[in-house]
C-alpha cells in the first residue's frame, strides 16, 4: 500500500561551534537504511527516528519515503525558487542552497531556518536515493549548537543500506495504537508518525480516509491545549482556513486530550491532540471527503481510543 507521493512529501515536509564527531564509529539508525557517525552531544532519540541533543533540543531528524518520491523532492533541492515557494507553506524560511562535495550526495544542502515559539531553528536538509529516498534534516537551536560546517561533515558520514522492514520501524514508534477494517496499515515515517489507509495503491482524488498518528519531535512545554488544537488543525494540508463543527475535550493517549472536527468545502478532518508528561504530544488527524468521513467516524474513534504512550 503506497500512499500519494504528494500526501507523503505533505507529512514529510511537515521540522558558532566547536562541537566534534563523539566517536569514528559508523552507527545504524532503528528503523531506517541510514547509518552515520553522530555529532557530539547527540545520542539516538527515543521518539523518532535520528538523534537529540537534550543540552539545547537540536535534533537531526531522518524520514523515508518511497523511492519514486525522489523526482518530485529532488527538484526543491535543485532550484532555490521552488524550495522557497514550497517549503514556505511549511513555514520554512530557505536562505540558499550550497552544493556538498561528497561521493554520496547528489543533490545541494537546502539551508534555512523556521521560528517555533518565537525561536529561530536553523534548518540544513540531505536528500538522498537508496531503495528509499532519504531525507535528512539537522534542526539546530541553541548555544554550542553545531556550526555549519560541522553540520557538513556530518552529512558526509550518511550511508544507505538496507530499508527496515514495516516491523522494525513500528517498534522505533514511541506509541502503541490498534486498527481494524477498513484501515490498513500503509507506512511509518521517520520514527514518529504512522500512516493507515482505507485504500490500497494511490489515492489520487485525497477523498479516501486515511488517519495519521504521530509524537512531537521534542518538548513543547505547557501550552493551552485547545490553543494549540487550533493552530496544529490550520496546518493540516488543505484546512488552512476551517470552519469547526465540533470540538472539546476528550480522553485521548490516556490522558485528558482535546478533539476538533472541521470542514473545508466538501472535506472534513478529525484531530485529537493530547500532552504527554514529559511536555511532548501525540496527535491523531484523520482527512477525507466528508461523506465518506461520516461513515468512518467510529472507526476513527476506536483508532483513537487505542493511541497509548508505550511505558
Amino acid at each position: 500500500m503506497i500512499l500519494k507521493i504528494k500526501q507523503l512529501c505533505s507529512f514529510l515536509l511537515m521540522l558558532l561551534s566547536c562541537s566534534s564527531f563523539a566517536a569514528d564509529e559508523q552507527t545504524k539508525v532503528p528503523g531506517t537504511s541510514v547509518s552515520m557517525i553522530k555529532p557530539a552531544g547527540f545520542t539516538l532519540s527515543e521518539t523518532f527516528s535520528g538523534y537529540f541533543n537534550s543540552q539545547n533540543q537540536s535534533s537531526i531528524l531522518i524520514a523515508e519515503v518511497p523511492e519514486n518520491a525522489y523526482e518530485k523532492l529532488s527538484i526543491l533541492f535543485n532550484n532555490i525558487e521552488l524550495a522557497r515557494v514550497g517549503l514556505a507553506k511549511r513555514g520554512v524560511e530557505v536562505l540558499e542552497i550550497k552544493t556538498l562535495d561528497s561521493a554520496d550526495i547528489n543533490d545541494p544542502i537546502i539551508i534555512g531556518r523556521q521560528l517555533i515559539s518565537g525561536i529561530y531553528v536553523s534548518k540544513y536538509m540531505a536528500l538522498f536515493r537508496g531503495q528509499k529516498t532519504v531525507m535528512v534534516t539537522y534542526n539546530i537551536l541553541g548555544e554550542n549548537s553545531l556550526s555549519e560546517s560541522t553540520v557538513f561533515e556530518s552529512i558526509k558520514t550518511i550511508k544507505l543500506g538496507e530499508v527496515a522492514s514495516l516491523e522494525d520501524k513500528l517498534e522505533v514508534l514511541s506509541f502503541k495504537f490498534d486498527y481494524s477494517l477498513p484501515f490498513k496499515l500503509s507506512n511509518v515515517i521517520a520514527g514518529s508518525a504512522v500512516i493507515l489507509t482505507t485504500f490500497d495503491g494511490t489515492d489520487k482524488s485525497g477523498t479516501l480516509p486515511l488517519v495519521a498518528i504521530g509524537s512531537s519531535l521534542s518538548s513543547v512545554g505547557a501550552i493551552d491545549l485547545k490553543s494549540t488544537s487550533h493552530t496544529l488543525a490550520s496546518s493540516i494540508p488543505g484546512f488552512e482556513d476551517f470552519k469547526i463543527q465540533s470540538e472539546g475535550e476528550a480522553n485521548f493517549a490516556n490522558t485528558s486530550g482535546y478533539r476538533m472536527e472541521i470542514r473545508k468545502a466538501d472535506m472534513t478532518a478529525i484531530q485529537f491532540v493530547a500532552f504527554l508528561d514529559d511536555g511532548t504530544y501525540l496527535r491523531l488527524v484523520s482527512t477525507g471527503s466528508s461523506d465518506r468521513m461520516m461513515l468512518q467516524k467510529e472507526k476513527i474513534a476506536e483508532i483513537a481510543a487505542s493511541v497509548k504512550p508505550k511505558t
